[in-house]
């Protein structure tokens, strides 16, 4: 039973000597103190509705650190409220939409709550804790809650919040403190230099980092020392729990022991007949809680599932130079962050390659997956080597099972493909550019073999042959998207999302694109030229066609 008093002593003498000797001079620790623990239940409001999922709350739980904070905003803003903590879950961006005015809590007697942003007004002097309070943030996400802060007064039992000309009910309930997000950190006041004419204890000789002084009901400072006694007593309520749990699982092994039949073998711990273990209330149920719990379990799932897949789509193409090991969490196009292990020829491992994101290229006409790593490293024998981008091509595969497998790693246009808008002749419109690449053929020329359609200015799903001056083909090129430009005094060609085929060899392009510069070829005839992106298309001019005589009766 000393060991409570103990404890306390020493946690005395530690926080003494460190205000004493470690802190520096002119800063003292003030708002509530750290170790202030709050009650187990609070009452709040919660509502699910059009795949909105919302949850009210007082921002801090423990009432010592909420009458702190909300006297430091009450003595900017100039009025009388408690602050709020609302929490916005949405099941896909759609819904997010409705948060997309400024929000209010109302009840029968008008408005209750409101962001401090809205009660302060237009004001020339920058304010840290109005800024902090104030910032409005992006939209949540899907499985990713959005907290916004509040002031007012506490809302009544009819609640609704309305946001962008919708209203939400808002039912009341007791909320767990252990579920709710942790309070924000107690900041530091330091005193700075005095400005010049100005006295130390004038407005302007101070520098606040966020909140202000701790002070009490009469605008008096409070005495640091009253702060530690509080955060004493936190820390002796802490060690009192631990205490009783500590008795309880005590009390469960004396049991086991009992149970089994060594109680004269092993000697029991002696626990009074009267003795009974708290057993711990059931806990309301939180529909926050619940769907938060449902979107991570199913996007834990799903990254398990493409795991799986990716595994079995690398073991199918022969994909052996590494394995996947972790995938981190999904994002927008990517997953991160994701280890794999690198293997040598014999499947030995051979180093680790982790990164903070990967996604994944797809090259429908090259036939062609790239999977690109980015903001990561690669270690080899106990060296590290840092990249910023790192590409590693699969050819010779179809995507089109990679794509249907792993569709939250590619982008959009990826999933989507090439397609032709339908606006040109295909044929027409290889013909052409083969009779330009053909005027002259001194020195090598390129060949349109295929052609898949027009998008826009772009030529889609294109194959070249590069051919010598004899005409015999040194390689082949594959493009998803092909297009044209002028760039004096010659034309570049700009493939992008393929391959360079050389023989029985297949090369991806490097990150993605390949441009070829015809110096040789002349501009002005390009551009007369009716081709997608020329001047003549621009202008929406037909080129000039020879007419010949029609072969019909007439």
């Amino acid at each position: 039973m000393l060991f409570l008093p103990i404890l306390a002593a020493a946690v005395a003498i530690a926080f003494l000597s460190g205000r004493k000797a470690g802190r520096p001079a002119g800063e003292r620790s003030v708002g509530p103190p750290l170790g202030v623990e709050g009650p187990e239940t609070l009452a709040g409001f919660t509502a699910s509705e059009a795949g909105v999922h919302l949850r009210l709350s007082p921002l801090y739980p423990a009432p010592f650190e909420n009458d702190v904070q909300r006297r430091a905003v009450e003595a900017r803003l100039g009025r009388t409220g408690e602050l709020w903590r609302l929490e916005i879950l949405v099941d896909d961006e759609a819904a997010a939409e409705f948060l997309s005015g400024e929000l209010r809590v109302a009840d029968g007697r008008g408005t209750a709550l409101r962001p401090p942003s809205a009660l302060s007004g237009e004001s020339s002097v920058l304010d840290p804790l109005q800024a902090l309070l104030s910032t409005r943030p992006a939209q949540p996400s899907a499985g990713r809650p959005l907290i916004r802060v509040l002031f007012g007064r506490r809302p009544g039992a009819e609640s609704r919040l309305e946001a962008g000309g919708h209203a939400v009910q808002l039912s009341p309930t007791t909320l767990r403190t252990q579920d709710l997000p942790r309070p924000w950190v107690v900041i530091a006041e330091r005193d700075a230099p005095p400005a010049d004419g100005a006295s130390s204890e004038s407005a302007a000789g101070r520098v606040f980092a966020a909140m202000p002084v701790a002070k009490d009901a009469d605008g008096a400072r409070l005495d640091p020392r009253e702060l530690e006694l509080a955060e004493l007593r936190a820390l002796l309520e802490r060690e009192r729990r631990r205490r009783q749990e500590r008795e309880l699982e005590w009390h469960e092994f004396n049991k086991s022991l009992f149970a089994l039949g060594v109680d004269g073998i092993v000697p029991a711990f002696p626990v009074a007949d009267d003795y009974r273990p708290q057993e711990p209330a059931d806990a309301p149920v939180d529909a926050f809680d619940e769907e938060l719990a449902r979107q991570r379990t199913a996007r834990a799932v799903r990254l398990e599932e493409l795991r799986l897949s990716l595994r079995a789509l690398m073991k199918i193409e022969e994909v052996r130079g590494f394995d996947v090991l972790e995938l981190g969490e999904l994002g927008e196009d990517f997953v991160g962050p994701v280890v794999f292990r690198i293997l040598d020829d014999r499947g030995r491992l051979a180093g680790s390659l982790s990164a903070a994101r990967l996604h994944f290229e797809a090259a429908r006409a090259a036939r062609v997956v790239t999977f690109v790593f980015e903001d990561g490293s690669e270690a080899r024998g106990g060296t590290r080597t840092p990249f910023e981008t790192r590409r590693f091509p699969v050819p010779y595969v179809d995507p089109l099972p990679w794509l249907e497998a792993l569709p939250e790693l590619f982008s959009t246009a990826d999933l989507v493909g090439p397609e032709d808008d339908g606006l040109w002749r295909v044929e027409d419109v290889r013909l052409e550019l083969n009779r330009l690449l053909a005027l002259d053929t001194s020195l090598g020329w390129y060949r349109l073999r295929t052609l898949g359609g027009v998008s826009g200015a772009e030529l889609v799903e294109v194959q070249l042959e590069a051919l010598d001056a004899d005409g015999r083909i040194e390689k082949r090129l594959f493009a998803d998207r092909m297009s044209i430009r002028r760039e004096a005094p010659g034309i570049r060609l700009v493939l992008e999302e393929g391959a360079i085929v050389r023989g029985d060899e297949k090369t991806a392009f490097l990150q993605g694109r390949y441009e070829i510069y015809l110096a040789r070829v002349d501009a002005e005839a390009w551009e007369k030229a009716r081709l997608p992106g020329s001047a003549a298309a621009r202008s929406g001019r037909e080129p000039e066609r020879e007419t010949k005589p029609d072969d019909g009766e007439g």
